[in-house]
């Protein structure tokens, strides 16, 4: 199962490709911008699969970061993803934001305590 993971809850807008079969990581790309979410996550979505040579077409479901972070933020990943998977008619499911922190160091020992700038 290929996944497309979307993140607008902070200044940085991310994507990342996941191939569940392969257990990795296929790409990703990040970028800070003066520009909103809305101008640069779908061209950033899509220069990921265009960088795997893969289609919206060959995306088997979607994750985006559903807060806590920008209210805005959130708004504009949630609501690119739900579109998508309606247009495509795959699932999508929402990760919390400091769920998903925890995960990137998963490999530690000890506890994990997930924490964000709350402005």
């Amino acid at each position: 199962m290929r996944i497309l993971g979307i993140d607008t809850s902070g200044k940085v807008a991310a994507a990342a490709l996941y191939d569940s079969e392969a257990g990795c990581l296929l790409a990703q790309q990040s970028v800070y911008t003066k520009r909103t979410h809305s101008q640069v996550i779908l061209p950033l979505a899509e220069r990921l699969l265009a960088d795997t040579g893969l289609q919206w077409q060959d995306v088997d479901g979607f994750a985006v970061a559903k807060g806590p972070g920008s209210y805005t933020g959130l708004r504009i990943g949630i609501a690119a993803v739900k579109a998508m998977a309606y247009a495509l008619q795959i699932p999508c499911v929402g990760i919390s934001t400091l769920e998903g922190l925890a995960w990137q160091n998963l490999s530690w020992q000890g506890v994990i305590c997930s924490v964000m700038t709350a402005r």
